[in-house]
């Protein structure tokens, strides 16, 4: 099987339980909006198209034949990992969670700057290794915003 690459950005603005993700090709056409709640997770195509699920990885898997952690981003952006295994002083940069290995490589102030995610975390036979999905994100900035909407 031969190997895909694919580029983009996003911007995610999470706000307690809900996250919305635009997605826009490296020109800044915007590809898709996903939007992340407790009850929906709902992702609109350019084109128009909706599809939902309830939850983030169904939706992904129904629409792209595999699961991304659409909904573990917020928490990896600011740093935390269900599983860590590795770290620098008292700061977590690698380990596993749902499934995915997460390693953060660089850090500024507000969090992790390059994150390398890696699907299956553990392939458990030739055929998970084939089909080995990998995710590089570099973080331009970000933001937190606490409940009310301040930083």
């Amino acid at each position: 099987q031969g190997e895909e690459h694919a580029s983009g950005r996003f911007e995610l603005l999470a706000r307690d339980r809900r996250s919305v993700l635009d997605l826009t090709s490296p020109l800044g056409q915007t590809i898709a909006r996903v939007t992340i709640d407790p009850h929906e997770t709902a992702l609109v195509l350019d084109d128009g198209s909706r599809h939902s699920a309830a939850s983030a990885d169904a939706l992904t898997e129904q629409v792209f034949g595999w699961r991304i952690p659409l909904a573990d981003l917020p928490r990896w952006l600011s740093g935390r990992i269900a599983q860590p295994e590795r770290f620098d002083g008292d700061r977590p940069t690698a380990g596993i969670d749902n499934g995915w290995f997460v390693r953060f490589d660089a850090f500024t102030d507000s969090g992790p700057r390059r994150l390398a995610l890696q699907w299956p975390a553990q392939p458990e036979n030739a055929t998970q290794a084939a089909q080995r999905i990998e995710l590089r994100l570099v973080v331009d900035r970000a933001a937190w915003l606490g409940p009310d909407g301040g930083r």
